[in-house]
């Protein structure tokens, strides 16, 4: 058959429709009659390619169709306004004659009169800017793509037509414009739905928690590196294709491992099953399956044997591993677990249960296994992570070299809020940093990124002289190099590793807060950690000295106070961790708070306290992590006008809420102002903060005081866990019935806590001392 203007052969048809939807989809005006100025530029670029293709294929006609259009277009373009309603009306007639020739000449089925072609994205900035660089980059995607100035737009576009991808600035969350949007998505639940990224000027953790609420799958921040945004788009908008996942099955039971398998497979999956446990290593290797799913008892090789094999495979070792067996006992799914195994599923199994399992496996290692890297290599400098350089101290600390050293180069200060400066920029300064330090170090030397502006440095020298050479020359040369950026101030901060004392954290501790010192003394060269700083009593007797006020808020300062945690586990919630926050100051045995009190320091203290906590509380908040912290303040917040404005004020700083975190009294401590003690409980309390009483007498007038309180948990006095089992019953009957909880004092050993305090406490420390 001959290509004529009025036959195309069904090739060239389908090719004509393809190009036709890629109009259609660039189309500049709306339904609504609205001109979108944003699509005329991609418009054109399809109409000259279909020109092009209709003169290699002799369609005239078409030529002339396409054309007429590019004219008008060109016509509103050099005018510069919007077309007029004669105009439009012209402009959408000529796409209809174009598409009834182009459909209707063809042997290929035509689309369907109702058939709408969905925008892949439409944009809802706060305030439409043609040099907005967001609505640049989307200038140069090949998307049908819509830039609105109102949210009461979007809603009438998304009554009429759908789209792959809504980007909306997070300024109008909440507005009920929105909120009418939202709605209309929610009641089109069976057609497809549209994914929500919002764009947001600031990190503000309640925008973000509104926007996940909406449904959103991403949420960037201002400054927004563009390239990652547009392969964000992209992969909603048009997801590459990925491959089937694949199962292996090891079951010695046909019927079983049939069954497993006809279910993965109308999931979309490829299996393989394995009947001969001894074949299990070749399957492995030939079939490189995304999971295992296994059976426990096998003839000659039960299944936690087989997990072990795969286990001390390095090429195996990351596969998911889920064991699918009629065992129940719980002591054989530990040592499945023990093995290697990440999940145990207990036959009778549902469908839905184990196609949930394998799925989730699969796509959490993969997502491990992809960002694996980053957890040993910082991607902006490309030097080892915290997480790698703590490992090198401890393997280090090991060994009994001298003169085996951290140096730590910090360009900022937690304390210094009068930086500022973007993700971009932050980067760049360090790789500028880091290459100039390179040249001073040996190829031994260990060069790492462990702070967002500081670099570290693992190295060993065979004299002193030489180890206070290495910290003069990184001064030396780094000082110039910042003095160029505008950023000339750093701290170089040492410590001399010491095997005796100290894990790899607190070693590298004890250099940042030298490096932290530098910097906030202007020091130049550097600081060796000990030296000029509090760090320990030198001899007993000082010990008991009361400490001045000066050196102990020196202490704080120079993060020579530091949080040990106590974990406990909880009766009721499991998944909820709870944590008290212990302070130590580093050298001492003393009591911290005891030594704030000497030094006349306690309202300060409780202040450094509580910031630690609420720094703990934002990092869980940020990982998403449920959990419950404990810190003790002592009885003078009560009396401290600003200490509710410097909480309120913090949490509005990092963008959290109170609920999380609880904080414990001493109780005799309250005792001489009951009223203000409440007063200050119940304003902690709207900031969604929970109280709990150490050193609670468990008598009459203590459950009086309890309810006057209203307080959220107890401490029961070290004098109590003594005590027979009627009485243990009776105080929690009495504690419970007031809405309390009771939380277990620490102890150094196990058994000094009875087996109906473990039945009737709320929460028990889960680690002792011995």
């Amino acid at each position: 058959m001959s290509k004529t203007e009025n036959h195309l052969t069904d090739d060239l048809s389908a090719e004509f429709q393809a190009i036709m939807k890629k109009i259609e989809a660039s189309w500049p005006i709306l339904p609504s009659g609205i001109w979108n100025s944003s699509s005329t530029r991609q418009l054109s670029r399809h109409l000259h390619a279909f020109s092009r293709r209709c003169e290699e294929t002799g369609q005239k006609t078409l030529i002339g169709q396409i054309t007429s259009i590019d004219d008008m277009v060109n016509a509103v373009i050099d005018s510069n306004t919007s077309p007029s309603n004669e105009q439009i009306k012209r402009l959408n007639e000529a796409l209809d004659q174009l598409k009834d020739h182009v459909f209707n000449s063809t042997a290929s089925e035509p689309a369907r009169a109702g058939d709408v072609i969905p925008f892949d994205l439409i944009y809802l900035p706060q305030a439409a800017d043609k040099s907005d660089p967001i609505s640049q980059a989307l200038e140069t995607q090949p998307w049908r793509h819509l830039t609105l100035d109102q949210a009461d737009e979007l809603y009438a576009i998304l009554s009429r037509e759908g789209a792959k991808v809504l980007l909306i600035d997070a300024a109008f969350l909440d507005s009920d414009s929105l909120n009418q949007v939202l709605e209309l998505l929610n009641n089109k639940k069976h057609t497809t739905q549209s994914e929500l990224v919002f764009l947001s000027e600031h990190y503000n953790m309640e925008t973000r928690l509104s926007a996940m609420r909406t449904g959103a799958r991403h949420f960037f921040t201002k400054p927004i590196h563009i390239d990652d945004l547009i392969d964000t788009l992209e992969s909603r908008i048009d997801p590459k294709a990925i491959p089937r996942k694949r199962v292996l099955i090891v079951e010695d039971d046909e019927s079983q491992a049939n069954f497993a398998a006809k279910l993965l497979q109308k999931s979309g999956m490829d299996t393989l099953a394995i009947y001969n446990p001894l074949s299990v290593i070749e399957g492995v290797t030939q079939f490189q399956p995304d999971l295992i799913l296994m059976d426990l008892y096998m003839p000659g090789a039960d299944g936690i044997e087989l997990t072990r094999m795969i286990r001390d495979r390095k090429e195996t070792q990351a596969i998911p591993i889920v064991f699918l067996s009629g065992e129940d006992d719980l002591e054989k799914k530990l040592l499945a677990l023990y093995a290697g195994a990440d999940d145990f599923l207990t036959k009778p199994v549902r469908p839905q249960q184990l196609l949930a399992t394998v799925n989730t496996r699969i796509d959490r290692a993969k997502s491990i296994c992809a960002g694996a890297a980053q957890l040993y290599t910082d991607q902006i400098t490309g030097l080892p992570t915290r997480r790698e350089f703590l490992s090198l101290i401890d393997l280090t600390l090991s060994k009994s070299n001298a003169y085996r050293s951290i140096l730590v180069c910090c360009l900022s200060d937690k304390q210094d809020e009068s930086i500022e400066i973007d993700n971009e920029a932050r980067g760049s300064l360090l790789v500028q940093v880091a290459n100039t330090i390179k040249p001073l170090l040996k190829q031994s030397d260990t060069l790492a990124r462990t702070g967002e502006l500081s670099l570290s440095i693992l190295f060993q020298r065979d004299q002193e002289h030489a180890v206070e050479q290495l910290g003069e020359a990184v001064y030396t040369a780094v000082f110039p190099v910042l003095k160029e950026t505008d950023h000339a101030r750093l701290g170089i901060g040492m410590t001399l590793l010491d095997s005796t004392t100290g894990s790899a954290h607190e070693q590298l501790s004890h250099a940042e807060s030298s490096a932290h010192f530098a910097y906030r003394q202007g020091k130049a060269g550097y600081q060796l950690y000990g030296e000029n700083q509090p760090t320990s009593t030198e001899a007993n007797e000082h010990a008991v000295e009361p400490l001045p006020k000066e050196k102990f808020l020196f202490a704080l300062e120079n993060d020579l106070v530091t949080l040990q945690e106590q974990h406990y586990t909880g009766r009721k919630e499991q998944s909820l961790e709870t944590i008290e926050l212990i302070p130590i100051l580093n050298g001492e045995t003393k009591s911290p708070y005891q030594m704030a009190t000497d030094a006349g320091a306690l309202v300060e203290f409780d202040h450094f306290i509580c910031d630690q906590a609420l720094q703990r509380l934002s990092k869980l908040v940020m990982q998403g992590s449920r959990g419950r912290l404990i810190f003790h303040q002592s009885a003078q917040v009560i009396q401290d006008t600003e200490y509710l404005d410097f909480i309120k004020s913090e949490l509005r700083r990092r963008q959290i809420v109170g609920t999380g975190l609880m904080i414990e009294f001493d109780l005799p401590s309250l005792a001489a102002d009951l009223k203000q003690a409440r007063a200050l409980m119940g304003e902690l309390a709207g900031l969604g903060i929970s109280v709990s009483l150490d050193n609670f007498a468990c008598n009459d007038t203590a459950y009086k005081v309890l309810a006057y309180l209203q307080g959220n948990a107890v401490r029961p006095h070290p004098s109590l866990l003594k005590i027979d089992n009627e009485k243990i019953q009776h105080i929690a009957t009495q504690v419970h019935s007031l809405g309390a909880e009771i939380i277990l004092p620490r102890v150094e050993c196990h058994d000094q806590i009875g087996l109906q305090w473990s039945m009737s406490a709320d929460y028990i420390q889960m680690n002792f001392d011995h």
